[in-house]
């Protein structure tokens, strides 16, 4: 099945024309996260994912249209176990964060309002849980 991410931005950079923010939730202080298909995705397998698409050449598209023209730049999957190891809260979110580059158009967009989220466009096989 094609799966699709939308990242809500969170930051951005204007000189670098680059913006970050939360890929994906899977786990919230109010505990597990169902998303706006009606799925959640396991830490640790989004963990697996995320990393086998920055391997492949991650690149993030403009509201699932279109070709994905924007390079991720950045990507960290906080599990439980990071979480521990950097001494965060243990009600820290579980999920993905990543920062994308985005083109002059695509970043005026962001900077207007007009884009308050971007997309990662892949590749996943639904399991039963």
């Amino acid at each position: 099945m094609d799966a699709q991410v939308k990242l809500v931005i969170k930051s951005k950079d204007e000189q670098r024309h680059t913006i970050s923010g939360w890929a994906y939730v899977s786990k919230a202080a109010s505990g597990e996260v169902v998303d706006h298909s009606g799925q959640s995705i396991d830490i640790h397998e989004l963990e697996k994912g995320m990393q086998r698409f920055m391997k492949e050449g991650a690149f993030s598209g403009e509201m699932h249209r279109g070709d994905a023209p924007n390079p991720v730049l950045e990507c960290y999957t906080f599990t439980p176990e990071k979480i521990a190891a950097l001494g965060l809260p243990s009600d820290f979110p579980q999920g993905t964060v990543v920062t994308i580059e985005v083109g002059p158009e695509a970043y005026a967009k962001v900077k207007e309002g007009s884009y308050m989220m971007l997309s990662i466009e892949g590749q996943a096989m639904e399991r039963e849980a």
